[in-house]
């Protein structure tokens, strides 16, 4: 029996509640993108205990079930991009600890919700285009010390400050690029030592000097 499945590039709509169940104590991968799925539900892939890996990208997902990933205790890598999410309840990780790599870029998200993480150990995560309209400093205090790379490009953030990323030190990735950042608090990275790629390009910021006196690792 296979331990990963690709189902990629075809046009699925709905997951039949236990359809994986053959597999459910083996699978490790499950490629699921590019289809046409609309729900992700508990009945679907619930079942699948062993998975670490899960792609759902470039479907036309617009509710992820606050249960449905909550038996899905091993996963590691979960891909949303590119679906129509406008909103993710803050119980949906909530059982997902060993959870290191979210993508979520290319929704309609306008907010990520307070608790979103704090069962993670999140190290990286992509909210690229969507419609933050500024820093989730909120749902990412409980993964301030694991979070490596941060990818919040193309949203409508229009201010950077110390009090949003002062606390994530271990950062070592950061993308504002096209954003709408027009305020850059000069103390913004102080607190970020470990900062090695930061990306505000097309952003109408007015140069800030001293914001880079301290980052002696950037480049």
């Amino acid at each position: 029996m296979p331990r990963s499945l690709d189902l990629s590039f075809n046009n699925i709509t709905d997951i039949q509640a236990g359809f994986f169940e053959p597999l459910a104590s083996i699978l490790k991968i499950l490629n699921l993108s590019h289809n046409q799925l609309r729900l992700v539900t508990a009945s679907g892939l619930g079942n699948l205990r062993r998975l670490v890996h899960l792609d759902l990208s470039h479907n036309r997902i617009e509710t992820l079930e606050e249960t449905a990933l909550e038996m899905n205790r091993d996963l590691q890598r979960l891909n949303l991009a590119d679906n129509l999410l406008t909103r993710i309840e803050r119980q949906s990780f909530r059982n997902l600890r060993h959870l290191v790599t979210l993508d979520l870029s290319r929704n309609d998200l306008d907010s990520l919700p307070e608790s979103l993480f704090e069962a993670t150990q999140l190290e990286i995560l992509h909210v690229a285009d969507n419609k933050l309209l500024e820093i989730p400093v909120r749902a990412l205090n409980p993964v301030q010390s694991s979070l490596r790379q941060l990818d919040l490009a193309g949203n409508l953030i229009s201010m950077v400050s110390e009090s949003q990323l002062g606390q994530i030190q271990q950062l070592v990735r950061l993308d504002l690029a096209r954003n709408n950042i027009q305020s850059l608090d000069s103390r913004a990275l102080c607190c970020s030592p470990a900062l090695v790629h930061l990306s505000l390009a097309h952003n109408p910021i007015q140069v800030v000097l001293v914001l880079f006196i301290k980052l002696s690792n950037i480049h």
